[in-house]
Formats: C-alpha cells, sequence, structure tokens
C-alpha cells in the first residue's frame, strides 16, 4: 500500500502525518503563528506563504506520499443535520438544497457541498448529512496542494476525522454515542458529535474564548472557570440535540482530553447523568507521543483508506461531477451545432414550403369563420355582469366562485379567530434592553391556548454575558403585571450560537402560553 500524507488545518496549528497503512512514518507539526511571522512580503497572500513553509517542511522530512487528505476544522466547514420525508432519488438533491438553506446564512450557490442520506426506518424519513465549503476557500487549498505537488483524494471536516479514529477503539461501533473532545493545550476548538451506528446526528464546535478574547486571557483562565464554562456549552449542546431527538437517548459518552483534566471531566459528565468513557489515545499513537487533538484529527484523515466508516460525503467528488455536468452541457451545446454544419439550403424548396404553410393557414381560417360566428352569437346573449366578462369561460366562473368562498373563509377567521394583543404587547418596547434586537414576533391563538414566539439576537463578545442578557429580558417579562396577566407561562426555548456579518453572535428564542 502506498503512503498517504494527513494534513489537518487546524486554528492553531497545521499537522502533517505520512502513514503506510496505520503505521506513522513522518509526523509535523506547524504552529499558524510562525507561518504568519516568517520573513516574507506582508502583501503576499496567506496561501502562499503556507506553500513556501510546507514545501520547505516536506523537502527537509522527506516525504514520499504523492497523495493527500486534507481535513478542516469547522471555522472552514459547513455541517448540518436535518430530515426530510423519502423521496424519489431524482427528487433528493433539489429537495436537500431547498432544505439545507434554512440552516446557512448565505446562497447554496457560494458553496462547493456534497450530502449523504440515512433512512430512518423508525420515523419512516431520511436523515441527511450535509457538508459544504465556500467556493473561495476551496480554491485556497486547491491551490495549496497542487503547487505541493499532491494528489488531493478528499477535504473533510476535523470532527470526522476525529470520528474515524474513534472507530479504532471500537466502542462506536453501534447505538447512539456521543463523542467529546478537547486539549486545553492547544488553541483548538472542542468537538461534539453525536452518531447513531456511525452516522452523524448532530455536530457542534465548541471554541471557550468569545470574539473579544484572545489567546493571552484564555491560557490565563482558571482550570475551574475553563470547566464551569465546559459545562454550560455542553448543557447546551444536549439540551438542543434532546429537543430535535427526543427518541434517541444518548446511550454513552466517549471522551478525549489530557490526562491532567480527565477527573474534572470525568465528574462534568457524571453530574449530568451521562455515562461516560474516557478514550487513552496512547494505546493508538503510542506512549511516547504527548497528547495532541491536532495530531489525532490529523491521524484520522491520514488513514482514511485504510479505516472504514459509514460517513461518505467527498467534496472533491462533488467539485468535479459538477465541472463535468457543465462540460456534458457545453459539449451537446456544440453538437447541436455541428447538427446543422452540413447543411444545404435550396430556394425553390423554401418557396414550396412558405405557399403550402400559407394555403393552409387560409384554408384554416377559411373552415373557423361559421363557428366564430356561432361562438360571437351565443356570447353576446349572455347576462351582463360587471365582474364576469364576455370570453369567461366555465372554468374561469368555478375559480371565481372558489375565489370569493376563500375570501369569505378568511374574512370569518379573521374577525372571529382574531387575537388582541396590541396593548399587552406594548410594553416590549420598554423591556428590550438595549444590547437585544427581536428579529421576529409570531402569535397563534387556538382554542384552550395563546403563544407567542420571539425571536432576536444578542452581541456583546461574550458569549456568557449574551445569555445572562437574554435571561434577564426573560426576567423582566415576566416581571411585567400585564404580560403575567396574559401568559402564565415565559421560558427559553432555544439559545445558541450563530454567525452575523463575521461576527459571533447569540440567537434566541422565547415562547409566551397562556
Amino acid at each position: 500500500m502506498a503512503n498517504s500524507l494527513g494534513i489537518y488545518f487546524g486554528t492553531s496549528l497545521i499537522a502533517l502525518i505520512e502513514v503506510k497503512g496505520k503505521k506513522i512514518i513522518k509526523q509535523i507539526n506547524i504552529p499558524r503563528a510562525l507561518i504568519s511571522g516568517k520573513d516574507l512580503e506582508e502583501k503576499v497572500p496567506e496561501e502562499v506563504k503556507i506553500v513556501a513553509f510546507l514545501k520547505e517542511e516536506l523537502r527537509r522530512n522527506k516525504i514520499e506520499a504523492k497523495e493527500a487528505i486534507m481535513s478542516l476544522s469547522g471555522q472552514d466547514m459547513i455541517i448540518r443535520t436535518f430530515e426530510t420525508p423519502v423521496l424519489p432519488a431524482g427528487e433528493l438533491a433539489s429537495v436537500v438544497n431547498f432544505e439545507v438553506k434554512k440552516y446557512i446564512p448565505f446562497k447554496t450557490e457560494d458553496l462547493v457541498s456534497d450530502f449523504q442520506v440515512k433512512f430512518d426506518r423508525a420515523n419512516r424519513k431520511n436523515n441527511v448529512l450535509y457538508t459544504g465549503i465556500k467556493k473561495e476557500s476551496l480554491n485556497k487549498y486547491l491551490a495549496v496542494v497542487e503547487q505541493l505537488g499532491l494528489k488531493l483524494i478528499n477535504i473533510e471536516y476535523g470532527g470526522f476525522s476525529l470520528l474515524r479514529f474513534m472507530r479504532l477503539t471500537n466502542l462506536m461501533q453501534k447505538g447512539i454515542v456521543g463523542v467529546l473532545s478537547m486539549d486545553f493545550s492547544e488553541d483548538e476548538e472542542i468537538n461534539f458529535t453525536v452518531v447513531e451506528d456511525g452516522f452523524p446526528l448532530f455536530s457542534r464546535d465548541i471554541t471557550l474564548s468569545s470574539v473579544s478574547e484572545d489567546l493571552t486571557r484564555k491560557t490565563e483562565m482558571s482550570m475551574p472557570q475553563i470547566i464551569e464554562k465546559l459545562k454550560t456549552e455542553i448543557r447546551i449542546s444536549l439540551d438542543y440535540y434532546n429537543r430535535k431527538f427526543q427518541s434517541r437517548k444518548i446511550q454513552k459518552m466517549l471522551f478525549l482530553c489530557n490526562d491532567e483534566q480527565r477527573h474534572d471531566l470525568e465528574l462534568l459528565l457524571k453530574e449530568m447523568l451521562v455515562p461516560a468513557v474516557f478514550v487513552d489515545s496512547h494505546r493508538y499513537i503510542g506512549k511516547a507521543r504527548h497528547y495532541s487533538l491536532s495530531f489525532i484529527k490529523c491521524y484520522g484523515t491520514a488513514i482514511m483508506k485504510c479505516i472504514k466508516d459509514n460517513i461518505k460525503v467527498n467534496i472533491i467528488s462533488a467539485k468535479s461531477k459538477a465541472f463535468t455536468q457543465k462540460e456534458r452541457e457545453i459539449e451537446d451545446q456544440l453538437d447541436f451545432g455541428a447538427f446543422f454544419s452540413d447543411f444545404q439550403v435550396d430556394p425553390k424548396f423554401i418557396a414550396i414550403g412558405v405557399l403550402a404553410c400559407l394555403g393552409i393557414w387560409g384554408l384554416g381560417q377559411y373552415q373557423q369563420f361559421p363557428v366564430r360566428h356561432d361562438l360571437d352569437t351565443v356570447i353576446s346573449l349572455r347576462p351582463q355582469l360587471p365582474s364576469v366578462g364576455p370570453s369567461a369561460t366555465l372554468q374561469s366562473l368555478v375559480d371565481m366562485e372558489q375565489e370569493s368562498k376563500n375570501k369569505i373563509n378568511a374574512l370569518h377567521k379573521a374577525v372571529m379567530q382574531q387575537l388582541y394583543l396590541t396593548d399587552t404587547l406594548d410594553v416590549l418596547p420598554r423591556l428590550i434592553p438595549d444590547d437585544i434586537m427581536l428579529t421576529r414576533i409570531n402569535y397563534r391563538k387556538g382554542e384552550n391556548s395563546t403563544e407567542v414566539n420571539i425571536d432576536g439576537i444578542v452581541f456583546l463578545g461574550d458569549s456568557d454575558k449574551e445569555r445572562k442578557e437574554v435571561n434577564a429580558f426573560l426576567a423582566a417579562l415576566k416581571q411585567d403585571p400585564s404580560l403575567s396577566r396574559v401568559f402564565k407561562e415565559m421560558s427559553i426555548t432555544y439559545i445558541d450560537h450563530a454567525t452575523m456579518e463575521k461576527a459571533e453572535v447569540t440567537k434566541f428564542n422565547l415562547l409566551l402560553k397562556g
């Protein structure tokens, strides 16, 4: 088996591992700060700096592999999971592209993407795993690999590379398993993934530092502060997962971490009543190597060719298919033009054809004359109504009748089922904090209940402060007498991170029930 090279572009370093089968041949770790500080012109693009640095490292370490698999952090990849009805294969792609627009903040046309479907027998639905990357980012990484003289097999999400490494443990082959991985010695994102029989149901990246915090401040955080913040993020992730997959309870949690923090994390997961199993990475990467999450992800990427898993998405194949389809359309257009290239036209045949068409058209007009005369007579005898024209057909009359019924039903529903909340919700502008912006208010009145859904976002540069601001807003709503008189229950249905205009914000939804 030929050597393979795994490349992981992490948040703090670039890791490269050359393997032969599962055996590690060479290992390279390059801090990103070292590349940024390399003595090159400031105006040189980042990918040019990366290529220059990697070429030197590949030459110096005598890397022999000709094929590479690349793994990226969650900052570059888009991973979404959702459900769709069971559909014919020909309709599935268009339905997935339509559905995914609900979950991403930009156009799907700007992405190169692939998806995988797993049929859920219990719910009679399809579970869809969608992965994508912006075309601009993909082209940058493709240019890097091409200039290194390597053939790129696939680009995958770092969390999936980690799952492939976990398959070596034989702890996640069957059932619903959560995987939590972290490395407090690196500025590396924390990955939380839930899989069912190896197929991802849920994935989330956790960053303990906020937008306003730099690395220096993060390293100064005490371990109790880190554990407390991590506990909050894990609780949010578990709450969201349990709401989305109510019938699929996590059977056990596998976690990877530094040996020094193992005890703290075991207590944390035990407190959350989740059966936890610590995975000793040294059993699979060797005792001599210190624990590194970037190394483990890179190794999981490198062994793709010899470790089979249940994740089949391939960004490189998806890009090739899209390019081939475009080439085929161009070839079809060229072949269509070539069809007429040898066609010769005789003016005599054109004249005969024109005369024949004119003769047929004239005969048709002559035969239609008596029928049109009778039709005009019938139309003139119709009763004249302002809303019905003389040319109305039976179908148009039926449609007009149905349209009138729909309008009457809509007016009846608006009058009989309307909900008067103007005075009640008038207090909202006075209770909303300055840092919170409401994006949508939706209300619904049933026979025995009234519900108001409030969506909003908050940006303070700190996820903890943002969550406290949302809770303070909810508390203010509960204390208002006019609201509490109508709505007996007020709660937060979800609160999660999101990216808007390249900034990390907190999105939330409040539910008011009366």
